[in-house]
């Protein structure tokens, strides 16, 4: 079923929550790829609680990714972003750019 052009917020939410289970899994390649492409894009809709619950899963799946998460700034910075951004906040302009700025990171790091 499909969650594209969906306002069901519960269903949103649940999805949220198995792309978070499938972009924590390592062994799952290029489908961990997706998820977290796939929980960025949740990241940006217009319903306050799922951008919530979009980030939270990424960052808890990030959190996992001990082989491509270096020490370096740029990586605590994504995950930094992830948490400090006001996900459930009316700014749309903010919540865009974080999101832009996330996913140009994610894609560069998970490509790699």
């Amino acid at each position: 079923e499909t969650i594209q052009g969906s306002g069901d917020v519960a269903k949103l939410c649940k999805a949220s929550s198995l792309l978070g289970t499938v972009a924590g899994e390592d062994e799952l390649g290029e489908a961990r790829v997706k998820a977290s492409l796939g929980l960025v894009a949740l990241m940006g809709r217009k319903y306050p609680k799922v951008r919530t619950k979009a980030a939270e899963e990424l960052y808890t799946a990030m959190l996992t990714w001990d082989e491509m998460l270096a020490d370096d700034d740029e990586d605590k910075d994504l995950l930094s972003i992830l948490t400090a951004t006001p996900w459930g906040g009316t700014n749309a302009t903010l919540i865009r750019t974080q999101r832009l700025w996330i996913r140009e990171k994610l894609e560069l790091m998970l490509n790699a």
